[in-house]
């Protein structure tokens, strides 16, 4: 009985060379260069084949994403958004991600569209002065620095202080998870200093965080 549940649930699992013949099929039929008969079309309706295959992700308009980037900037006093890793199943560090995401498409897609480059999946296309005008609106950095993020956060560091009295930030801060990774990034890169391995952290970086009572 065993031989023969393994059997059938062989059977039943997606051949990939069907898959292929699939997208194929969809392909032909929306290019004019290769036409399917009308017969071949019947056939394939006749069995609930769908030519064009469903958009099963959601598109967020530029407009409500904008909105979430007004929000972050009303927050924390800049648009930089900037990647959170996120360990586990947290939606809120996704949102977050899927922002700092958008973030970085428009420094692209600006890019493109200052120098007259043609639509890439409809971006560029998309594109107008109108939104670059809106971006600035809330300080928009077109060109980020590695020193300009790391200024960024350690002026979220300092808002901290003047909140908390303290620069401890948790490792898990939900308020701003982006500013707990970054605390805890500079721990790292100031303990191989002291281990005697290669950093990124400068003299002057480690003045900063002292002067602010940064341990």
């Amino acid at each position: 009985t065993n031989t023969n549940t393994n059997t059938n649930t062989k059977r039943k699992r997606t051949n990939p060379k069907n898959m292929i013949i699939v997208d194929y099929e969809r392909s032909r039929f929306t290019d004019i260069r290769h036409t399917l008969t009308a017969s071949k079309i019947s056939a394939l309706q006749s069995f609930g084949f769908v030519f064009a295959a469903e958009q099963t992700v959601p598109i967020i308009k530029w407009e409500d994403m904008y909105s979430r980037l007004f929000d972050y900037y009303n927050k924390h006093g800049h648009s930089n958004a900037s990647h959170v890793r996120n360990d586990g199943d947290d939606e809120e560090v996704r949102e977050h991600n899927r922002l700092a995401n958008w973030v970085g498409t428009q420094r692209c897609v600006q890019k493109g569209f200052r120098m007259g480059t043609k639509a890439h999946r409809g971006g560029v296309a998309n594109f107008s002065q109108s939104k670059i005008d809106m971006l600035n609106k809330l300080d928009f950095k077109w060109v980020v620095t590695l020193d300009e993020a790391w200024a960024a956060q350690f002026e979220e560091l300092k808002r901290y202080k003047e909140e908390n009295g303290h620069c401890l930030v948790p490792q898990v801060y939900p308020k701003n998870r982006t500013l707990s990774h970054w605390v805890k990034k500079q721990r790292e890169q100031y303990r191989h200093i002291q281990q005697g391995k290669s950093s990124p952290m400068s003299t002057i970086r480690i003045t900063q965080l002292e002067d602010v009572g940064f341990v």
